[in-house]
């Protein structure tokens, strides 16, 4: 069972991106910076930052191959600024202002949509929370974590320029787990890079790896063995790297008019209510006036995108970066959103289908919203069959396995009753399942389980096994949470 989950920082609970924007405003910055400080260099804007990336790129190679980290007063002055010949001392006293600077300006940061509530319902639910981040400063994380709100949310936040060990090391981990006083098994870890997070959760044998994709996916894990793979994974979030197939498109991106307009918003409409519609029938909580609201939504967002598009190129004549950034941030705040839906009682998960509706309502909306109108149909036809036809046959083949048993039993003492418990099973040609243990306020224990049983006659074998178990000495009491037959 998860008990705690730990994030990655840059990627994961912001998204960060780089451009030539960013880079050249880190430029300015740093020169100035140096300047005041009597560390001048002589050079002009393209001369520094060709001599300052190249120290970058030679102290990530040592950095990543050995994956190890040194600290700000070492890598500024022996690696990132080694070719300016700057007084050392000098540099080392302003190192951690220097590294804090870089990672706030090189990156653009911003708070992923929804994280905030997120892990405020995670808190709510009993999970511990902590940070493990790959970062050159010092400080510059717990600054950023509280400039969000968020850093109350965190037990505990472990970086790499503080233990000296870089992700995907297991050392970094170890110390994390360490100070969580938690175990690898009942840990989850959710990163943006596989080269880094995920390689270094399977590592360390993590109950849970998830991949949340972002700007920096592709370029970290270009090369990545593919033995490693994510348990699971999120929707891609938007990259703002400039696509040429985008600069082309002209056919859906330009010359939006009103009628486009109108009939883009009705088509959101119709899928919102067509989707919505079987939800409602089924009595789930999200139905036909959610669902609408979403693909609507999403729907407007796309249109809003295509306009800012076609607008950017009439007034400045120049192609502007990713028109679906915005498309991506709905998909994003959607994902964070459906988590939000899935609820665990006892050993049932519930919503996960109407966390899924939403979001593929959600992805119709901004296929509608471009203009994707077979596209958009197809997709809601398949959604709707699905969530129809599929659940009869769901229904069959829940019918077709072994019916079982959902028990929660409470004794005072845990050896005795788990020998009777494994008697009880084989007598009675049961499986115990998802074993679970505790302990109550009043030094109790709590055994639930799940007792799968053989098809024929399996009420009275249901019968005589809770009748049997209950007269275990040492049986305080049972609970029957669920029937699954």
């Amino acid at each position: 069972m998860i008990k705690t989950i730990l994030f990655d920082m840059g990627g994961t609970l912001e998204d960060i991106w780089y451009n030539d924007q960013t880079i050249r405003t880190v430029t300015g910055e740093l020169r100035t910076f140096l300047d005041e400080h009597d560390l001048g260099t002589g050079c002009n804007d393209i001369t520094f930052w060709n001599k300052l990336n190249s120290g970058i790129r030679t102290y990530k190679q040592w950095s990543e191959s050995n994956e190890l980290e040194k600290k700000p007063e070492e890598i500024w002055p022996e690696y990132y600024m080694a070719d300016f010949n700057l007084n050392r001392e000098r540099l080392q006293e302003v190192a951690e202002r220097l590294a804090g600077m870089w990672e706030v300006t090189y990156y653009h940061r911003e708070l992923r949509p929804k994280v905030k509530e997120t892990l405020e319902e995670l808190k709510k639910r009993g999970y511990h929370l902590g940070v493990i981040s790959n970062t050159a400063s010092l400080y510059s994380v717990f600054d950023v974590l509280e400039q969000y709100g968020i850093r109350d949310y965190f037990e505990d936040v472990t970086l790499s320029s503080v233990t000296g060990y870089r992700k995907p090391h297991p050392s970094i981990f170890q110390i994390s787990l360490r100070q969580m006083q938690a175990k690898p098994e009942e840990c989850a870890y959710v990163g943006d890079t596989i080269s880094r997070d995920i390689i270094g959760a399977k590592r360390m044998h993590f109950g849970a790896a998830i991949q949340i994709q972002s700007f920096l996916s592709a370029q970290k894990d270009a090369g990545v063995d593919a033995a490693y793979q994510p348990d699971h994974m999120t929707v891609p979030c938007h990259c703002r790297v400039r696509s040429n197939i985008l600069d082309r498109r002209e056919t859906k991106m330009g010359k939006i008019t009103v009628v486009d307009i109108v009939l883009r918003l009705l088509g959101a409409v119709i899928v919102g209510f067509a989707v919505g519609a079987q939800r409602a029938r089924t009595s789930h909580p999200a139905g036909i006036r959610t669902h609408i609201l979403v693909a609507l939504g999403s729907c407007v967002v796309m249109v809003t995108s295509c306009i800012m598009y076609e607008q950017t190129i009439a007034v400045f004549g120049t192609t502007p970066s990713d028109p679906a950034r915005l498309g991506a941030q709905v998909i994003n705040g959607i994902g964070f959103l459906g988590a939000g839906a899935i609820l665990r009682e006892g050993f049932t998960v519930r919503g996960l289908t109407t966390a899924a509706s939403v979001w593929v309502v959600a992805c119709l909306g901004l296929s509608v919203g471009m203009g994707y109108y077979v596209l958009t149909a197809v997709g809601t036809v398949i959604a709707f069959v699905t969530l129809v036809a599929f659940d009869g046959i769901q229904e069959k083949i829940r019918t077709r396995r072994r019916p079982e048993l959902d028990l929660q039993i409470e004794c005072d003492h845990m050896g005795d009753i788990m020998v009777e418990l494994s008697h009880l099973a084989e007598r009675h040609f049961a499986k115990l399942l998802n074993l679970s243990f505790g302990r109550t306020p009043h030094n109790t224990y709590i055994i639930s389980f799940r007792a799968s049983f053989p098809p024929h006659g399996y009420e009275s074998a249901q019968n005589a096994f809770c009748q049997e178990l209950a007269g275990v000495s040492g049986m305080i009491r049972m609970e029957n949470q669920i029937d699954h037959i």
